[in-house]
């Protein structure tokens, strides 16, 4: 089960240079039937490469692609059936969160995914998560109204994630 975060704040000198985040994207993959985030090169990349159909469906927020001070490593998790991903920070790039059964850590090299924050702090916000169990797919938001929405719809709320940069 992926931890509940701590709402906290912090003084603004220990916040990561926000001018050299990234932006983050959210993508579908029809034959896959199954939704991701990264980074616009990463997708790009990924459908070249490897000719996959990842379609981008929104921008998501911002993070950052190395470590930076203050910030928290957030690994992307793949289930075992390699359809589903998953999100959740870890406590130092050192140290990756042992996946969930079922789960395998999707990282090259042990490198997290991103870089985040793992407390509310520095202008960032909550980076929810919900999933769909019978279609095995997970959708992650910054908007508590649309949170609410696939919730009504019958999705599953998963709480805070990580906290993340608004766009």
């Amino acid at each position: 089960m992926i931890s509940k975060l701590v709402l906290e704040t912090r003084e603004a000198n220990t916040c990561a240079d926000s001018s050299i985040a990234d932006l983050v994207v959210q993508s579908y993959s029809p034959s896959g039937v199954a939704h991701i985030l990264d980074f616009v090169g990463g997708i790009v990349a990924t459908n070249t490469q490897f000719g996959t159909d990842w379609q981008i469906q929104s921008q998501s927020f911002r993070a950052w692609s190395t470590a930076q001070p203050f910030t928290s490593p957030l690994f992307r998790m793949v289930a075992n059936t390699g359809v589903d991903y998953r999100y959740t920070v870890g406590e130092d790039i050192n140290t990756p969160p042992v996946p969930p059964a079922g789960w395998t850590l999707d990282t090259i090299d042990g490198v997290a995914f991103a870089y985040v924050y793992a407390t509310q702090a520095c202008g960032s916000v909550p980076l929810m998560g919900v999933s769909f169990p019978a279609a095995e797919d997970h959708w992650y938001t910054t908007n508590v109204r649309e949170r609410d929405d696939f919730v009504s719809a019958g999705w599953v709320d998963e709480g805070v994630v990580a906290f993340v940069l608004p766009l």
